[in-house]
């Protein structure tokens, strides 16, 4: 990998464009444009041009800071446009023995497997499980005397939509793509210990317009959903139940603080009409309460109708709830000692709305080189040895 390295993260409401110089003990950030844009909901851009305008000006930004000229980049890809889906294949062996060989054509043959509908090209594919005549192996089992080999494979497709789209708009400034990363699989991977992803762990991205959630397995993204609820609704509550313009309304959302005593304080503001008026807080944190307590209910029921066991612990991030204070304790009083809200700490972007640009950089810099590149596709080292190299981090 060379040691600049480039990244476009196209989050629900901003976009975010990362250069940083990869060293020996980790990454320096060179230069950050960051653009606010109309976004995304439902699996299409709100607006493209809207989002050509963020691009551009975020590029634009972190080239002025970095002094270099971008070229080239990988492309985050969100939640809201993969298809994590996790299938078993199986391989038969001739010789009576798993052998280096036979390992490395069946993990040759996993890579070959297509999409679906809007979701043909495959950017990551990983082994969790290996079963050698039925029998489980964590690792790769060579040497073991089996007629058949099999894995499960967890498979991740990027939606035709958004990669045309956005090799369309990084096109037309004259830079390429490198490759896609699904910013999903990236956060569970930053976020959470190796020792934690071996028995599974759910990450849940509580974004602007949404709430991205996937479930990890080791190094694998087994499934992921999204709901279409995020940060924007509690403003949208607020600006509806106050009669208060948006910008107003998300002010008063960032301001919040859960659990506080607020009975006798009032706030003063403009409401939609330009009328002065008085809001009593209690009202305020109402609205938000209820809104928390819904999010939180949706998240509940979606991790329980993916089949995602009791004990799996859920890492929290994202700044659609997280940037307001006491969010932290409501997480973990709603789901008790399965709720983890954690984000390494970064010279800067330290804040958990920038934990997927920043879990990209990660993944360019410690998994790509142990596993695969952007489209899933391993690099000239033997595919065994690079797998062996993966299952032994």
């Amino acid at each position: 990998m060379s040691n600049i390295g480039t990244i476009i993260d196209i989050g629900s409401s901003k976009v975010v464009c990362l250069v940083f110089n990869g060293t020996k003990s980790g990454a320096e950030i060179r230069g950050v444009g960051v653009c606010e844009y109309s976004g995304y909901r439902f699996k299409r851009f709100t607006d493209v041009g809207d989002l050509e305008h963020a691009v551009a000006i975020a590029i634009n930004a972190a080239e002025q800071e970095s002094h270099l000229s971008i070229r080239s980049m990988t492309v985050s890809v969100p939640g809201e446009f993969i298809n994590a889906k996790a299938v078993r294949s199986s391989y038969e062996i001739k010789g009576g023995k798993i052998s280096d060989a036979d390992a490395n054509e069946f993990i040759r043959r996993t890579q070959e497997v297509k999409g679906g509908g809007d979701f043909k090209t495959l950017i990551y594919s990983e082994p969790y499980e290996f079963f050698a005549d039925g029998e489980k192996h964590i690792d790769v089992p060579v040497g073991v005397a089996a007629r058949r080999l099999e894995a499960n494979i967890a498979n991740i497709f990027v939606s035709e939509y958004f990669e045309k789209i956005v090799v369309d708009v990084l096109g037309k400034m004259d830079i390429k793509v490198d490759g896609f990363i699904s910013s999903t699989l990236a956060e569970a991977l930053f976020l959470m210990d190796e020792h934690v992803r071996a028995n599974g762990g759910v990450i849940v991205d509580i974004g602007h317009k949404n709430t991205e959630i996937g479930y990890i397995i080791d190094n694998a993204l087994i499934e992921s959903t999204v709901i279409e609820v995020g940060g924007m609704h509690f403003a949208s509550d607020l600006a509806v139940g106050l009669n208060i313009p948006i910008e107003t309304a998300e002010n008063l959302k960032r301001r919040n603080v859960y659990s506080l005593d607020c009975r006798d304080s009032v706030e003063l503001m403009v409401d939609k009409n330009g009328e002065n008026i008085e809001v009593e807080q209690a009202a305020i944190q109402y609205i938000i309460e209820e809104r928390t307590e819904e999010l939180l209910r949706l998240i509940r029921h979606t991790i329980s109708d993916m089949g995602i066991p009791l004990r799996i612990p859920i890492y929290f991030t994202g700044g659609g709830l997280l940037r307001m204070q006491g969010s932290h304790d409501v997480l973990r009083r709603a789901f008790k000692d399965r709720a983890v809200v954690s984000m390494p700490r970064m010279p800067r972007l330290n804040a958990p709305n920038y934990a997927s640009v920043l879990s990209v950089m990660d993944f360019m810099l410690f998994e790509e080189d142990d596993a695969r590149g952007s489209y899933g596709e391993y690099k000239d080292e033997g595919l065994l040895d690079k797998l062996k190299k993966l299952i032994g981090r």
